[in-house]
């Protein structure tokens, strides 16, 4: 399978991966992460499923980047600095996205420009392709 991590609790070692078509929620542990590296929120990851004390949890997880069809290009078409959140115009229409869906990039926090071209993933909530665009990087 492939989803979104949600959170990722470093000082507990656990989070939660979520289906990008189902919303169904997946909890992961650290020991199940491949290379035992912590896992960053909204970053794609292929995984196994297992039951773990009655729950399904993800196993085998594995970094992967955004799949082909949830990725998108627009352009940032409004910046609130002050309040941390722009919106994306894109073919679909716009996008609400909150700065802190911002990725890093080697390590470094990027921050969107008024009419800068990105590329960002997002997944579809309830079927349908409205929701909250999920990574963010900028295109040179």
């Amino acid at each position: 399978m492939q989803g979104i991590v949600r959170f990722f609790r470093t000082e507990n070692c656990w989070g939660v991966i979520t289906d990008p078509e189902t919303n169904y929620e997946y909890h992961v542990h650290i020991n199940d992460v491949i290379d035992r590296k912590y896992l960053q929120r909204n970053q794609w990851v292929s995984f196994d499923v297992s039951d773990r004390d009655g729950r399904p949890s993800a196993i085998n997880v594995i970094p992967i980047e955004a799949p082909p069809e949830y990725l998108r290009r627009g352009r940032v078409s409004q910046f609130f600095s002050d309040r941390h959140f722009e919106f994306i115009s894109y073919e679909r229409g716009s996008i609400f996205f909150h700065a802190s869906d911002v990725c890093r990039i080697d390590g470094v926090e990027y921050l969107p420009v008024e009419g800068c071209i990105v590329e960002f993933s997002r997944r579809s909530e309830g079927g349908s392709h409205s929701g909250r665009a999920r990574q963010y990087f900028g295109v040179a």
